[in-house]
């Protein structure tokens, strides 16, 4: 049991470790290239949520409206 729980942190520290070399390496274009692309696709999902709602609010306001027109 101890050796499968040896194991795991060897392995553990291993892909830490190359992980981490690997960040290290590599150039800030490819750190400035993920920003933006994380960025770009979180206002892009924001946006996406506010039109939904927008629309969502258009359509209940269009309702009460034609309601009001055909039923008044």
């Amino acid at each position: 049991m101890e050796n499968n729980i040896a194991y795991g942190h060897t392995l553990a520290g291993t892909a830490g470790g190359t992980l981490l070399v690997f960040l290290q390496a590599m150039h800030t274009e490819v750190w400035h290239a993920g920003l933006m692309a994380a960025l770009g696709a979180t206002i892009s999902f924001i946006v996406s949520m506010l039109l939904k709602q927008a629309l969502r609010y258009i359509s209940i306001i269009l309702k009460q409206t034609f309601k009001k027109k055909h039923n008044g």
